[in-house]
């Protein structure tokens, strides 16, 4: 009998472990394809909704949703402060949302006031703690170290560290566009300062793709010496720069602008290479004009 009580003992103990375990599995709970159901929960209950949009053939869908979304501690934090939504994006329920929230690839997830208005976005795979991290941001804005640097540039009085640790910050985040300020932060300094100041090469790098500018111009006649400092990283500068600059010069058919990319090339490309280079030049231009 004494064996019959401590194996029914055991039993419990075992399936209030397992289901202890279940429960702290299953990760966010979603509202299935229903936005109208998210919105109004939302209003009710004065939370922003988070929105994973995704497709059952998508394998980062599938990673998401099994590792990220399982998570324990993401749950419990998501289950508390949001509104949940999973939207089928191949359903045909879905489609009312996706045209009012158009999406670039799978999985696009979306965090979204009471009001309807996107606070942010993320495409494609996220571990549990950079979501975590995201989440937090949402709902404390204040403690984005992006939203205080922005505060602080809008006042028009910040330093220049501040200003490029605002650049750095924004050339992270897909939602932020940087290149005024980063335009702002370079005009402090000279080309020459590529050699010695490494925020000014960071900044350059990140944000400079215009081959007309100083700084292109610079790092063109004094290429060998930038290679002997910066080393692969003015290789790739380069070539990032002719890649941009050729495909916009090709899809609007600029032969005069063509022609200065050209010169530009001259600049830094060894003479034996220059007709390699250009013949590649002109078979990216042909390309858009058939």
């Amino acid at each position: 009998m004494k064996n019959v009580k401590f194996i029914y003992i055991v039993l419990i103990a075992f399936c209030l472990f397992s289901y202890t375990n279940l429960k702290a599995s299953d990760g966010i709970k979603f509202i299935k394809n229903d936005w109208e159901k998210a919105k109004a929960l939302a209003k009710k209950e004065n939370k922003p909704i988070f929105v994973d949009v995704y497709a059952t053939w998508c394998g980062p869908c599938k990673k998401l949703s099994n590792e990220t979304f399982t998570d324990e501690e993401v749950g419990e934090f998501f289950n508390s402060d949001f509104i949940n939504l999973k939207i089928d994006g191949d359903a045909d329920e879905s489609q009312a949302f996706l045209q009012k929230y158009p999406i670039d690839a799978y999985p696009t997830l979306f965090f979204i006031s009471p009001q309807g208005e996107v606070i942010k976005n993320k495409t494609g795979f996220i571990e549990a703690a950079d979501l975590l991290v995201i989440a937090d941001i949402v709902l404390h804005p204040e403690n984005d170290p992006i939203f205080k640097l922005q505060k602080t540039i809008s006042t028009g009085v910040f330093s220049k560290k501040e200003l490029f640790e605002y650049i750095i910050l924004g050339a992270k985040d897909d939602e932020l566009d940087c290149s005024a300020e980063a335009e702002t932060y370079l005009a402090y300094y000279t080309p020459e300062d590529l050699i010695k100041n490494d925020s000014v090469f960071v900044a350059f790098y990140i944000y400079d793709d215009d081959y007309m500018s100083g700084y292109n111009q610079y790092l063109a006649k004094e290429h060998d010496q930038l290679l002997y400092i910066w080393e692969d990283y003015v290789s790739k500068k380069v070539y990032k720069v002719l890649e941009r600059n050729i495909e916009r010069i090709a899809m609007k058919q600029d032969k005069k602008e063509l022609k200065k990319l050209k010169s530009y090339v001259s600049l830094w490309v060894p003479k034996e290479d220059k007709k390699e280079v250009f013949g590649l030049l002109d078979s990216c231009f042909e390309e858009y004009s058939n």
